[in-house]
């Protein structure tokens, strides 16, 4: 299913070209923007509180937040977790065709 994976230094990037269920051509599917903030105030708990329960620091945490940093799959898991949510619910999720 998974074709490339392109990372771009210095940015938060990550682009792969797949080929959806039920589509006849490629995709370009890319992160957008992190939604663990959004998540965290919908079940009234705070960062710190958060970091506790993920074993990550309170400064990654924030990160994740404030878009700095992007999320990796075990993160993504881990929250999905807590938060009792998909992994997939964590970010905004765009897709392009693919040329």
């Amino acid at each position: 299913m998974l074709f490339t994976d392109n990372f771009h230094h210095g940015t938060i990037y990550r682009c792969n070209t797949v080929l959806l269920k039920g589509e006849n051509h490629l995709k370009r599917v890319s992160r957008g923007r992190c939604l663990l903030s959004y998540l965290l105030a919908a079940r009234g708990i705070n960062q710190s509180e958060y970091a506790l329960r993920s074993g990550r620091s309170q400064r990654m945490i924030s990160h994740f937040c404030n878009n700095e940093r992007v999320m990796l799959p075990e993160d993504m898991y881990t929250a999905s977790r807590i938060l009792n949510c998909r992994m997939e619910d964590l970010y905004e999720w765009i897709e392009q065709d693919a040329d």
